[in-house]
């Protein structure tokens, strides 16, 4: 979240207010949010311990989807504060 506030605001302070692209910035982000949650792998891939390739991937995939998405949406929404 810190580094989607630093984004939004360099390009609040660089570009300028460019509302459209600020909203189309946390639709995006919205959009990776949704697809990790709706494509997070649970029981079919499960094992007693956890511990196989398939569920740490699946963990991996997830937790950088919802890291990436996450920044987005911050970057957006403090971009679209520079008016």
């Amino acid at each position: 979240m810190g580094a989607g506030f630093a984004i939004g605001s360099l390009l609040g302070a660089g570009i300028g207010p460019q509302l459209e692209f600020a909203i189309g910035i946390v639709v995006v982000g919205t959009t990776i949010l949704m697809w990790a949650t709706l494509a997070l792998q649970g029981w079919s891939i499960q094992s007693s311990k956890g511990n196989t390739l398939s569920e740490r991937l699946n963990q991996w995939i997830f937790r950088t989807l919802y890291l990436i998405g996450t920044a987005l949406i911050s970057a957006g929404s403090v971009w679209s504060l520079f008016q």
